[in-house]
């Protein structure tokens, strides 16, 4: 359960931080009586809400040059948590437990008038899976370089692993072979297993030269050689990763060919990893 959110809830009696107007107990109290405070309290603001396996990010849009709190409780808890900023935009509250639920309540402050508290957010945050370590996309992408960088190729190249699959045209007088992470699906198999398919892709480039028939030759048979060595590899430091497939899904980009005279081809290789 929670505890209800209320003036008395979030304001100390005594305290310069209350509703004008508003009228206050104390627990276990009769009525004190009503404020009577000089100004206006701000508006209550809108607030939209993020949320992952432990983070919460809480985009808030009120008045203009008001303090922004956003205060937070775990189910079951009896404190409220607060982080705050000056002004509108994002707040994000990181550390939270996954698979817990939580109340999240939004109120602005201006010259120690207080809004009234914004309805409140429940949420309960997704359970993180963690079977084979938490084995993520990034982790299979750096185990896949791993690996292109054991065979023995007709060409040699150094593959990295890249945020995204392009270069500057300028770094690649040489071939440039980039791991990056593509897709992730989670599937539920039981109540005790669970399934996560990942792809990754495997980008070759390289600037052509003026003999372009002879560097797409070439380049095509490495793109064939990679694609052989990737089928039905393993990773040996995921050994839950089952080998599912290697396609092509062009053979390379005319377009980048055809407006920068580069050749790049992109291998996506997938693997299923099982979590008991």
């Amino acid at each position: 359960m929670f505890d209800v959110f209320t003036n008395w809830g979030w304001t100390d009696v005594g305290q310069s931080n209350v509703l004008d107007g508003e009228t206050y107990y104390a627990a276990g109290q009769l009525n004190r009586g009503t404020l009577e405070l000089s100004g206006s309290s701000p508006s209550t603001p809108a607030a939209a809400f993020s949320i992952t396996y432990t983070d919460v990010t809480v985009t808030i849009d009120g008045d203009a040059g008001v303090t922004n709190y956003v205060y937070y409780q775990k189910a079951g808890d009896v404190a409220w948590s607060t982080e705050s900023r000056i002004g509108d935009g994002d707040i994000t509250i990181t550390g939270l437990d996954s698979g817990e639920t939580y109340a999240f309540v939004v109120v602005s402050e201006s010259g120690g008038l207080y809004s009234a508290p914004s309805s409140a957010e429940i949420a309960t945050l997704s359970e993180e899976v963690t079977g084979s370590g938490g084995t993520t996309p990034y982790d299979i992408a750096d185990s896949v370089k791993s690996q292109l960088n054991l065979g023995t190729f007709s060409q040699s190249f150094a593959a990295q692993r890249h945020p995204i699959p392009y270069s500057d045209i300028k770094d690649l007088a040489d071939v440039l072979v980039f791991v990056v992470p593509k897709q992730w699906e989670i599937n539920i198999g039981n109540r005790s297993a669970s399934d996560r398919t990942i792809a990754v892709d495997i980008g070759i480039q390289q600037k052509l030269s003026t003999d372009i028939d002879a560097d797409v030759d070439r380049l095509l048979t490495l793109v064939s050689e990679v694609v052989k060595y990737m089928t039905g590899r393993s990773l040996p430091d995921y050994p839950n990763a089952r080998w599912v497939s290697v396609t092509v899904p062009a053979i390379y980009d005319a377009d980048m060919m055809r407006e920068h005279r580069v050749f790049m081809s992109v291998i996506t290789v997938q693997y299923r990893l099982m979590d008991a």
